[in-house]
């Protein structure tokens, strides 16, 4: 009844529910082992509190109660607790005293291996792991434990150590060749792997090598190893570094190889270099790469920099626009808020005439129509620099359209056609 208890319920339940009973009525060993599984299962779960002490009380109760009558199985479940934690002094000191109870198993090695894998304790990890003899298990989770614990300890080694222990026999037989080369370059010093490795360094291998380079390294070498997954790795290494030319140099290969920059590196990258008023970077990265699929920030971050770059980038402010629509159709329309983000811009740079014949090329060739939005902020603009034949225009299209009826535009489209009476002409 109890393990049945333990099984079902939160480990701190279960935990009180073997507390209570122990002090009124015996209970068996197996239900001490569901209490420990609880503990891990917590662990697994990320329950509050759940750690590898209670696993140990529990182990302690049991053995008080039982003696050797416990299962060889609850001390691999301690030992499996103390893998979230990575507390490898208890799970040597588990280790030990398991073997003098004569009660080692090769999961209670192979958990305390992964506990054991850090920097202080990657000796007594690879030590455990050769005890248990898993290495090359056919069970794919037995597999998948080693060669964790075994990237782990490595990783945690001396280069040296970690250069000869990734050669060594027992490691290529659990990771492979190929898996091989891929642990020395991730656990080597980048020039050490570099020189160890040969001149037939692959693009993974690359990319796992240049994720402990100085950013400065790593964007030198963009040119001479021009693989998407290199430069994925340099670009965010540059912007850890703030060396943005470097960054839109990554960005160039990614480009070039029609793939895209990691998850919002590039429009964090476009949104830090504008804040840092490095406008013409800014405009240089959404000129080359205007497929690139920019966040609404980003665009806009974009917009307002070729605004502001001297002479003014009219032409490529237009092109970030247009590029940047809803769809990859070959007659793309623009989002309404981008048009409206666009003509605010042009307005603030008090530049009508360039506005308006971008206004007129974007109509005419990319076949944009106004929508609400955009069109109350063109009207705005026409008032503000006496443009009323394009006012009357933008009210004409908007009649035709039923725009004006039910709408914020009437009163609006009321003053314009108020301040354009003097023209007879236009109003007609």
């Amino acid at each position: 009844l109890h393990a049945t208890v333990a099984k079902h319920v939160p480990w701190d339940c279960a935990l009180a529910v073997l507390g209570r009973a122990y002090l009124s009525q015996p209970i068996p060993a197996e239900a001490f082992g569901e209490g420990i599984r609880a503990v891990v299962r917590g662990q697994r779960e990320r329950s509050a509190g759940a750690s590898w002490r209670h696993a140990f009380r529990v182990l302690a109760v049991a053995r008080e109660e039982h003696g050797n009558q416990v299962p060889a199985s609850a001390y691999a479940n301690v030992a499996r607790a103390c893998i979230a934690e990575h507390a490898w002094v208890p799970a040597l000191q588990l280790t030990r005293h398991a073997d003098r109870l004569g009660m080692t198993s090769k999961m209670m090695l192979l958990n305390a291996a992964r506990a054991t894998s850090v920097p202080a304790a990657w000796a007594s990890s690879l030590r455990l792991l050769a005890a248990a003899d898993v290495v090359g298990s056919s069970d794919p989770r037995v597999a998948q434990s080693v060669r964790i614990a075994l990237l782990r300890a490595l990783a945690g080694a001396p280069w040296q150590h970690a250069a000869k222990l990734a050669a060594s026999r027992p490691v290529r037989k659990a990771v492979g060749r190929e898996g091989t080369r891929t642990l020395m370059a991730a656990c080597l010093p980048w020039a050490q792997a570099l020189r160890l490795l040969g001149p037939k360094v692959t693009r993974q291998e690359m990319a796992a090598i240049a994720s402990g380079m100085p950013p400065s390294v790593a964007s030198g070498l963009i040119a001479a190893n021009a693989s998407p997954d290199f430069a994925q790795v340099s670009m965010a290494k540059a912007c850890e570094a703030r060396d943005w030319e470097g960054a839109l140099r990554a960005f160039a290969v990614l480009a070039a190889a029609g793939r895209d920059a990691p998850a919002g590196v590039a429009d964090s990258t476009i949104l830090i270099l504008h804040r840092e008023s490095k406008h013409e970077l800014v405009v240089s990265a959404a000129a080359k790469f205007p497929r690139h699929r920019w966040s609404a920030k980003a665009l806009c971050a974009a917009l307002d920099s070729a605004a502001k770059t001297q002479p003014v980038e009219w032409d490529v402010c237009l092109r970030i626009a247009v590029d940047s629509g809803a769809d990859c159709a070959p007659r793309e329309s623009l989002h309404p808020r981008t048009l409206s983000q666009l003509l605010r811009v042009l307005s603030v740079a008090n530049q009508p005439d360039q506005a308006l014949r971008l206004l007129g090329h974007a109509r005419k060739e990319c076949n944009i129509e106004l929508q609400d939005d955009a069109r109350l902020d063109a009207l705005l603009f026409c008032q503000k620099f006496g443009r009323w034949r394009e006012a009357i225009a933008i009210l004409t299209q908007a009649r035709k359209q039923s725009a004006l009826v039910g709408h914020r535009l009437g009163p609006l489209a009321h003053c314009v056609i108020v301040q354009a009476g003097g023209a007879h002409d236009v109003v007609r």
